[in-house]
């Protein structure tokens, strides 16, 4: 664990006091959205597309010729995001492997539950095809969920993704968190689910038929209200005679690894790098 990510565990509970509680701070949490798609990201050119009438972010880098697509769906627990370093996280991710990288402001909770946001990707990945799927937090969910639903074989890279919104797997322990809580996240799956049963495997993936997942890189964090969910995910895939790479981070907090400036981030990209290289295939 680097110094920086302890200091960001440390620090993390004095900026959002009693962890998020959706319902009671939905407005103050959107204040950090950085809801268009950005006009500069370092070492990145960055275009505004619709696609399958979803606005997206295009995010080329200037110094590498882009290898494929990859469509990465940032987190937010359904009801908020991107934030700004998520875009930079999505910028580093098109340097570090060479990839145009497209980034869908898909619908959120509560305004428009669930399927928006599932059809929303759904969608956009029938047109583009993304060789690669990358998702953060509910953005690994969701993508999950979509790839399962369609069977797709497109490589998945996961960032602490919220596999179960029925919160209530044994092991879950959300005093490890310093950023979420269970209570909060049960909120912001009650406002995304509107209703239905958070078991569904298009909502919670962890129930679904995990024999079509395809190859896929899972991180992880010890400090990470998903950390039952996650070990839980790999040994059902593992059962299931899927191919996961499993990389589980000491004292990583939620999404640790997906957030530039943290060392464990740098490693954590280097490894997507190795994952997705044709030699890896």
């Amino acid at each position: 664990m680097s110094r920086r990510m302890d200091l960001a565990a440390r620090a993390t509970p004095r900026l959002a006091a009693n962890h998020w509680e959706p319902r009671l701070a939905l407005d103050q949490l959107r204040k950090l959205d950085h809801r268009r798609v950005p006009s500069r990201l370092r070492g990145c050119t960055i275009s505004e597309h619709v696609v399958a009438g979803t606005t997206c972010g295009v995010i080329i880098p200037k110094r590498a010729l882009p290898k494929g697509t990859t469509l990465f769906a940032h987190g937010g627990a359904y009801v908020a995001g991107p934030s700004l370093w998520q875009w930079e996280f999505a910028a580093q991710l098109a340097r570090g492997v060479a990839t145009t990288v497209v980034v869908p402001l898909y619908r959120r909770a509560p305004e428009d539950p669930f399927p928006a946001a599932f059809e929303d990707l759904a969608a956009i990945i029938d047109i583009l095809s993304p060789d690669t799927l990358v998702g953060e937090s509910s953005g690994g969910g969701l993508l999950t969920a979509v790839t399962l639903e369609r069977g797709l074989t497109s490589r998945l890279v996961l960032h602490s993704p919220w596999l179960d919104l029925d919160m209530n797997r044994p092991g879950l322990d959300s005093t490890i968190d310093p950023v979420l809580s269970a209570a909060g996240l049960g909120d912001a799956a009650g406002l995304y689910t509107d209703g239905l049963d958070p078991a569904d495997p298009r909502l919670s993936p962890i129930h679904g038929d995990l024999t079509r997942l395809p190859r896929t890189l899972l991180f992880a964090g010890t400090r990470d209200i998903m950390l039952a969910d996650c070990r839980a995910f790999r040994d059902l895939a593992t059962q299931a005679g899927t191919m996961i790479d499993y990389a589980e981070i000491s004292g990583a907090i939620h999404a640790g690894t997906a957030r530039p400036g943290f060392p464990e981030a740098t490693r954590a990209m280097a490894r997507t790098a190795a994952f997705l290289s044709p030699k890896a295939a």
